[in-house]
């Protein structure tokens, strides 16, 4: 009887084990063994290039500032034919009426190149332009320019010499306010001698105040054994602080830093950071971005990221740049808080040509910034667009995700997931 009583007892608890499992595994049907699997209900599509009728056909930009709308840059044919008309048009379009608002216009003939772009109160889009020059201003200038979707109209806010100057990079530092970082390199008749003026300059929306905060001369003569000043090869700014990487020459060895200011150019930390050498030894770092404790580069020519970890007064790697992965522009990101997750895919263009970015080989990648943790997502969600072309994810943390008809194709659809769909399935 006993021994009969012990044995109902341990199929009782064996019973409830069971249970407790399938209660446990059974919160998430998306997951599987070893990724994460998206449901049709977790995406809206929310742009198909071959669908576009009229104008909106011949978007050449798509600049998503959320879920229903975006900045674009488009041209205009004569007729409805393939002949480009003599301008180009900047404008939005919202992708749940598939209505295109024509903002302004611009003559591709003088405009030389687009930098990145600042989305700021879901309204205006603030980009420098480069214009070629002319007998008048042969070095040409740097316009900052802002695009008012509400008025429908373009702004040039500020202009510069065309040709002493990168175009200046931008990042966002709060909510209402932006920084650009102006590199300028110093002319001189040495060829040997390297020189240079970084600048941040913060501009608040609200206000319409700019304002130079910081400016770093640099300069080294090769083979000497120190440099003068800093080289800040990147800079960003997220939750109202200004982030920086730069090395400086000390009896011959070059040494490598993280910085971080707040967000009047005031330094708050240095840290000596030797995992960042394998990115900046050679060649310029790009692609800055810090989120929480974790920041991004890329090694120049070779497109592929670095993931680092900032830690304990040290800087470790996460993802190498031997994994050839390819991260988001996140310039527009201002606070950690929104952005719980990073998010990365394969770069298919740092891989070999046998390499197929297809979508149920080539998933996306979400690093939780609290724990560390990387789940791996599968986006095979649309079997007419079966290749990952790239990721979006905007600064409210939701993704959007750019899927081809084939490899390099042209007719894209864009998928939009929100924040809390992602939280859900990733826990």
């Amino acid at each position: 009887m006993k021994g009969t009583n012990a044995m109902k007892k341990i199929i009782s608890l064996l019973l409830c084990i069971i249970i407790v499992c399938t209660l446990l595994t059974g919160c998430n049907d998306n997951t599987t063994d070893d990724h994460i699997v998206l449901k049709q209900s977790d995406v809206e599509l929310v742009l198909d290039k071959a669908t576009l009728e009229g104008d909106a056909k011949h978007l050449t930009s798509v600049t998503p500032f959320n879920n229903k709308t975006g900045f674009v840059v488009y041209d205009k044919r004569i007729d409805g034919g393939e002949t480009y008309a003599s301008a180009s048009y900047f404008g939005a379009y919202d992708m749940e009426t598939k209505e295109l608002i024509e903002v302004g216009e611009y003559k591709p003939w003088i405009t030389a190149s687009f930098e990145n772009s600042m989305i700021m109160n879901d309204r205006f889009l603030y980009f420098w332009a480069l214009f070629w020059g002319d007998e008048n201003n042969p070095n040409g200038q740097l316009n900052l320019i802002r695009m008012d979707v509400q008025d429908k109209k373009l702004e040039v806010l500020e202009s510069m010499d065309g040709l002493s100057s990168y175009p200046p990079y931008m990042s966002k530092l709060s909510e209402n306010e932006f920084i650009s970082v102006i590199v300028k390199q110093e002319a001189g008749d040495e060829i040997n001698v390297t020189a240079s003026t970084t600048k941040i300059v913060k501009h608040d929306v609200i206000t319409g105040e700019v304002k130079t905060i910081m400016e770093e001369k640099f300069s080294y003569i090769d083979g000497e054994q120190n440099s003068n000043g800093t080289l800040l090869e990147s800079v960003c700014g997220i939750d109202n602080n200004i982030y920086a990487v730069g090395k400086q020459r000390d009896e011959g060895v070059w040494h490598y830093y993280f910085y971080t200011f707040d967000n009047e150019g005031k330094l708050i930390s240095r840290i000596e950071a030797p995992a960042l050498e394998h990115t900046m030894k050679y060649v310029m770092a790009d692609g800055f971005y810090v989120v929480g404790n974790y920041f991004t580069l890329i090694k120049s020519g070779s497109g592929s990221q670095a993931l680092y970890k900032i830690s304990d007064n040290q800087i470790d790697v996460v993802v190498t740049h031997d994994e050839k992965m390819s991260f988001p522009d996140m310039s527009n990101f201002y606070s950690s808080e929104k952005t719980p997750y990073i998010y990365y895919s394969a770069n298919r263009y740092a891989h070999d040509s046998e390499y197929q970015n297809t979508t149920d080989k080539s998933p996306v990648y979400a690093l939780n910034i609290e724990t560390g943790e990387i789940k791996t997502i599968k986006v095979d969600i649309d079997k007419e667009r079966p290749y990952l072309d790239y990721i979006l994810v905007d600064e409210n943390g939701n993704l959007v995700v750019n899927l081809l008809e084939e490899e390099f194709g042209d007719q894209v659809r864009e998928y939009f997931i929100s924040k809390e769909t992602l939280q859900k399935v990733l826990e």
